[in-house]
């Protein structure tokens, strides 16, 4: 993803880094953390590292907005299967979800039909903690962020957490 991106767009500086512990040494306006990556951290010990980092990263009266992953409250476990069908391209995921303590587990199946090439089978996993709001929104206080959650986020059904730096 990073050499595409370097190759498309320029003039940006891109890296890659574990959120955990990064330090980049600089201080931002906005720090936002989408597509519900801070899931990835998958413990609570990460989640408040990560979020002290964010902080860290701010500055002072700066927004953070985190975009979640899911609640065990609303992790729903079984098996989902989606499709999509053109003439050209075939793509069926088949989707098996598990709980295992305070984390989701899932395992997306796909099988991928090109026109004139063999099918494609891959499967891709993702083990992701289910935080809690409450406990989410005191680890962003402890972090030293004013803290509030958005029903009505970025994604429907998952809400927002936004933080100021205080």
């Amino acid at each position: 993803m990073l050499r595409v991106a370097r190759k498309k767009i320029k003039g940006v500086v891109f890296g890659q880094a574990d959120m955990v512990n990064l330090n980049l040494g600089k201080r931002f306006d906005v720090v936002v953390c989408l597509f519900s990556s801070i899931g990835y951290v998958r413990t609570y010990a990460n989640l408040k590292k990560t979020l002290r980092n964010i902080a860290r990263h701010l500055q002072t009266g700066g927004v953070a907005i985190i975009d979640p992953w899911r609640t065990k409250a609303s992790f729903k476990t079984g098996s989902y299967l989606t499709t999509y069908d053109s003439e050209s391209l075939k793509i069926t995921v088949l989707a098996l979800a598990k709980m295992r303590r305070n984390s989701s587990i899932t395992d997306d199946h796909y099988l991928i039909a090109e026109e004139n090439k063999d099918i494609k089978y891959m499967v891709d996993r993702h083990e992701m903690g289910l935080f809690e709001k409450k406990n989410t929104l005191r680890a962003m206080r402890d972090a030293g962020l004013r803290a509030i959650f958005l029903k009505n986020g970025l994604r429907t059904n998952r809400g927002a957490y936004v933080g100021i730096k205080k």
